[in-house]
């Protein structure tokens, strides 16, 4: 069964379900401007409180390669889940970021700022 959907709000909501989509012109746009673009992060979810956010984050590629255990560790931020060609799982501490994965990032707070700024340049290696 493949559902398609004009409400892109509804179309993010089936594809949670496991139902694919066919893209709308609005979603479609938005992929291929995120594969154009800078990476980025953007807060998809936050609690009515507004003390804690599930960020979507797209990081540049000198994070490939690194574990999520690792890329917790650098962001200070918890990597729930990742979409990795279009199949989404939860997250293991050994897995190695690749490219074009989607992280999902539990957030203190709703500011995405900092954790894009992070993702979006090289990884701070300590020695």
């Amino acid at each position: 069964m493949v559902a398609r959907i004009y409400d892109p709000t509804r179309a993010y909501l089936y594809e949670r379900l496991g139902i694919p989509t066919v893209a709308s012109v609005q979603r479609t746009t938005e992929s291929v401007l995120r594969r154009m673009l800078p990476p980025d992060a953007s807060l998809i979810w936050s609690h009515p409180t507004g003390s804690v956010g599930l960020v979507n984050a797209t990081p540049s590629p000198d994070w490939y390669g690194l574990t999520f255990r690792l890329i917790e560790d650098l962001t200070g931020s918890r990597i729930v889940f990742t979409s990795r060609l279009g199949t989404i799982r939860t997250a293991e501490p050994d897995f190695v970021v690749q490219e074009h994965d989607q992280l999902y990032f539990a957030i203190n707070g709703t500011d995405s700022v900092p954790l894009r700024d992070q993702l979006s340049n090289p990884p701070k290696m300590e020695d």
